[in-house]
């Protein structure tokens, strides 16, 4: 037999199948089936192995199937699918996870990776708003909340959306913030306009912001005292609640609200301080203008300068003629007031002050104090606006010199001086009651003052003629020491008429006006006639409370019609003549000659007033 190429031969038709192959076998020409040569046969039925791990094609409607003949056993190894896709017809099953690096992961061992030190796995997101406990886990496990609430039950971890949620620890069971909440870390996953400090500190100190960003803090050199004696007297200490309590007897404050110059006061009564006024004297008589002993109405005059009015005050302006004062109904419940008014029509723009003058004794007091001034004030609708309101104090070296020298710019002629407020009419409205408090005012230190006065004054009125309400009312007028306007407190007015008598003092009743003529039993001094005829008698001495000076005696007929100053005969007849002497401050004789119609026994009356006014 001749041996030919196996080039020269056809190619078979593939796949084989039973068919026989040439081959050469021992020197010899030979066949041999094809499964011989590793090639896959393919059928239904499984072939005749012919040696371990030959191979066999099982054709089947899912696809064929490549099997290996190990051990006895035809062996499915992998089916493909129409498509061309490769499947594993057996799953691949190790025993045990790998323990080298040389050997291959399992599932299981990917899974749980017990070795894989520092791994993260994203385990999905944790809903908290029903506060839940913590999920089963490993180490490594990573959950993002996914709505606020709290991680481990009701007793957990408050938690916002964004938060993380890490495990520390293998095999930790699913639990509370107490039974698994130590082998959880929560990282906060919102972070705004994180807040950053210094690199050091005083351990205890408050924070302070640094700068305007709110982004920056720093050591506040601030620090808790609870000392309840405040003993380090430090700008660099804040008193706890207890401490700041126990400064003020260890009583708390009551829910009162302070008024204008209230302070806090303990009862003993009650448990906490309570509000109350402090009674800051006042320093002026005859402050809310209740006694007018002599006139209730005046017209200011040029030619004297001032003009006494409600007692213990007086008042002078520059072209005087046009305006008057008076008193009228009290405002803010005042019983009265003082009203200032120009007269209508008036085109006067002089300024305006209204003074109280203390006497020696009264101003040495006042060298070197702070005075607070405050004041009911309303200005008529048709006051001319602007026009500025002081409070001012005036000082001097004099002995009892008229503060209204010079009513245009008022003050003492002898080493004169001033105090001045700020403009005060800035708190007030046209038509409506205000009370009015001014900056503390101080009074010079000089040792040598001998005068002081106060005054209420305005400046220059704007052009314009007066009409209608042009007017300033003012009541409850206070001036005490310190810096702080109190409360007013009105002085009990038979108390501010006594003192009043220090300076003006009269026979008359308190409603009657001095005046010649005002008739018989008003209140005059009577004395009966010793001797007939015009003889000149003693009518005796008028004896009443001492005055802060000697006074100047003014006598009053009370005839009607008569002759002015004179005493008078009850039976209806003038005396010839009448005088006081022998003055002091608290008493003086009247001295008269009877008419010569005049029979002893007779009586004799006769109106005096004691003037004593600075």
């Amino acid at each position: 037999m001749t041996d030919s190429t196996i080039t020269a031969m056809p190619p078979a038709a593939l796949p084989l199948e039973n068919e026989a192959v040439p081959c050469v076998q021992n020197g010899s020409n030979v066949q041999a089936p094809a499964a011989a040569f590793g090639i896959p046969v393919m059928s239904t039925s499984a072939p005749m192995a012919l040696a371990e791990f030959q191979t066999w094609i099982q054709d089947h409607d899912g696809g064929p199937t490549l099997n290996m003949y190990i051990a006895g056993n035809w062996v499915p190894l992998y089916t493909f699918a129409p498509d061309g896709t490769l499947a594993m017809a057996k799953p691949l099953t190790l025993q045990a996870d790998p323990a080298a690096d040389s050997e291959a992961a399992t599932k299981h061992y990917v899974d749980t990776r017990p070795a894989a030190a520092g791994a993260i796995v994203f385990k999905g997101m944790q809903p908290c708003s029903g506060s839940p406990n913590y999920p089963d886990a490993n180490q490594g496990d990573f959950y993002v909340v996914s709505s606020d609430g709290k991680i481990g039950g009701a007793g957990g971890v408050a938690v916002q959306t964004g938060d993380t949620l890490l495990c520390l620890v293998n095999g930790t069971a699913s639990g509370d913030q107490i039974t698994a909440g130590g082998n959880w870390v929560i990282g906060q996953g919102n972070i705004v306009d994180a807040v950053s400090g210094p690199t050091t500190a005083t351990a205890g100190n408050f924070v302070l912001f640094d700068g305007t960003s709110g982004l920056l803090v720093k050591d506040g050199g601030l620090a808790l005292d609870t000392d309840g004696t405040m003993a380090a007297n430090s700008d660099s200490r804040i008193p706890s609640q207890k401490a700041v309590k126990g400064q003020i007897g260890g009583r708390p404050l009551s829910a009162d609200t302070p008024g204008q110059g209230q302070g806090w006061f303990w009862d003993v009564v009650s448990a906490s301080y309570r509000a109350r006024d402090c009674e800051g004297q006042n320093l002026l008589v005859n402050s809310a203008f209740d006694i007018w002993q002599e006139n209730t109405s005046y017209t200011l005059s040029t030619s004297v300068g001032k003009s006494h009015v409600a007692d213990f005050w007086k008042s002078a302006a520059g072209t005087a003629a046009t305006r008057t004062i008076s008193r009228t109904a009290g405002i803010r419940n005042s019983l009265w007031a003082l009203k200032l008014a120009r007269v209508s029509g008036s085109t006067d723009t002089d300024p305006y002050c209204l003074a109280q003058q203390f006497g020696t004794r009264e101003s040495l007091a006042l060298i070197g104090q702070t005075v607070t001034v405050s004041f009911d004030v309303k200005p008529g609708a048709d006051l001319p606006s602007p026009l500025a309101l002081y409070a001012v104090i005036y000082w001097g070296k004099g002995t009892n010199e008229d503060v209204f020298a010079n009513p245009s710019a008022p003050g003492f002629a002898t080493s004169g001086g001033s105090a001045v407020s700020l403009d005060l009419s800035g708190q007030t409205t046209l038509g409506s009651v205000t009370r009015v408090v001014c900056a503390p005012l101080a009074i010079s230190g000089d040792p040598y003052i001998t005068q002081v006065a106060f005054g209420i004054c305005t400046g220059t009125y704007p052009t314009g003629s007066a009409s209608g309400d042009d007017s300033l009312t003012i009541a409850n007028v206070k001036l005490e020491i310190g810096n702080i306007a109190t409360a007013y407190l009105k002085s009990d007015a038979s108390d501010e008429l006594r003192r009043c008598q220090t300076r003006y003092n009269k026979t008359f009743a308190q409603a009657t006006a001095p005046v010649n003529g005002a008739g018989t039993a008003t209140g005059e001094h009577r004395a009966p006639a010793i001797l007939s005829g015009a003889h000149p008698q003693s009518l005796g001495t008028l004896r009443f409370p001492t005055m802060l000076s000697l006074p100047t005696v003014t006598l009053f007929n009370p005839n009607g019609g008569g002759a002015s100053g004179q005493a008078y005969d009850m039976t209806g007849l003038d005396c010839s003549s009448t005088l006081a002497q022998n003055i002091v401050e608290s008493s003086f004789e009247i001295v008269t000659t009877g008419n010569a119609s005049s029979v002893a026994g007779n009586t004799f009356g006769v109106h005096a007033v004691m003037d004593a006014r600075l």
